[in-house]
C-alpha cells in the first residue's frame, strides 16, 4: 500500500483497531491513521460487540445499531434471576449437568452455511474460556445436512460422550422454490413448488427425531430469522452463558494461561533465530 498510495491517501484507507498502548498504536499515531481503541479488559474472544467486531460488520454493510440493540435487549433478558425464566442460566446449567453425566463434547449444530463462522467463534469462546484445570466441554462446529452423512452414524450409535446444541434459523434471508425438471429420472418432481426452507425444516425435524431417540441429548435454540438484531442477541447470550458455565466449573472465563504459555515459548524460540 505504501508503494501504491501517498501518505495522505493512506490516511483515508487504513483504519487501526488496537489496545491503548503498544507498537501498533504508536505506529497509527505516528502515521495519522484512523484509530479505534480496544478496552484493556476486553479479551479477543469477547470483543465481537466492541470496535473489533463492529468495524468489519459496518464495512460489510451490516446495521451495527441493530446488532447493539439486540445485544442490549439480550443483556436485559439475561438478568432475570429465576432459572426458569432465564434461558441463558438454564442453558449454562444444562451444559453443566450434562458434563457431570460424562458428556464432554458439545456439537454446535447449524442448518445454515451463513452461521459457520459464528460457530467457529463459539468454538474459540468456549474452548479458550472453559478448557482449564483439565476440565471443560470440547466445542465442535457441525453443519447439517452437509455433515449428516459423514458424522450421522457416529452421532447416533457411537460412544455417547457428547450432546448437541442446535441453533436453528427458521427463515432464510433469501429463499427459492424448487422448480419442475423435464428429465425426471429420479422421480423428484414431487418436490416441485416446495421452498428449500421447508426441506431444511424437515431435515431438522428428522435429524432431531433420529438423534434424540438414540438417546443423544439435544438443546435447541430456535430463531425466526437471522438479522443484525438476532446476531447481536445471540452473541451476548452465548458470551454470558459461557462465563456462567465457567464459574459453574470453578474456572476463570477471562484468562487463557495455556495460550500464553505457548506464546511465551514461541517468542523465546524466535529470538534465537539469526
Amino acid at each position: 500500500m505504501r508503494k501504491r498510495y501517498t501518505k495522505e491517501e493512506l490516511k483515508e484507507r487504513i483504519i487501526v483497531t488496537t489496545g491503548k498502548k503498544g507498537f501498533l498504536r504508536d505506529l497509527a499515531l505516528k502515521e495519522g491513521f484512523v484509530l479505534f481503541d480496544i478496552e484493556e479488559d476486553v479479551l479477543g474472544r469477547y470483543s465481537v460487540l466492541s470496535s473489533v467486531g463492529l468495524l468489519p460488520m459496518a464495512v460489510k454493510g451490516i446495521d451495527i445499531k441493530e446488532v447493539l440493540k439486540g445485544a442490549r435487549d439480550a443483556s436485559l433478558f439475561c438478568r432475570k434471576k429465576s432459572i426458569e425464566e432465564n434461558l441463558c442460566y438454564k442453558y449454562a446449567a444444562l451444559r453443566n449437568l450434562l458434563y457431570k453425566k460424562g458428556k464432554f463434547v458439545e456439537f454446535f449444530v447449524f442448518y445454515k452455511e451463513c452461521l459457520i463462522y459464528f460457530g467457529k467463534w463459539l468454538e474459540q469462546l468456549f474452548a479458550e474460556s472453559q478448557g482449564k484445570k483439565f476440565k471443560g466441554i470440547l466445542p465442535v462446529t457441525t453443519l447439517f445436512t452437509t455433515d449428516l452423512h459423514s458424522l450421522g452414524q457416529y452421532l447416533q450409535e457411537g460412544k455417547q460422550m457428547f450432546f448437541e446444541t442446535v441453533i436453528f434459523i427458521k427463515k432464510s434471508a433469501v429463499n427459492f422454490t424448487i422448480p419442475k425438471v423435464d428429465f425426471d429420472i429420479s422421480a423428484f418432481n414431487y418436490l416441485e413448488g416446495k421452498d428449500v426452507d421447508v426441506l431444511n425444516n424437515y431435515a431438522y425435524l428428522s435429524t432431531l427425531y433420529a438423534h434424540s431417540t438414540s438417546l443423544v441429548p439435544n438443546i435447541v435454540l430456535s430463531v425466526e430469522e437471522l438479522t443484525p438484531y438476532t446476531l447481536g442477541w445471540l452473541t451476548f447470550f452465548f458470551q454470558k452463558a459461557c462465563a456462567i458455565s465457567c464459574y459453574l466449573l470453578d474456572v476463570n472465563p477471562f484468562d487463557q494461561p495455556g495460550v500464553e504459555k505457548y506464546k511465551k515459548k514461541m517468542r523465546s524460540y524466535l529470538k534465537q533465530v539469526e
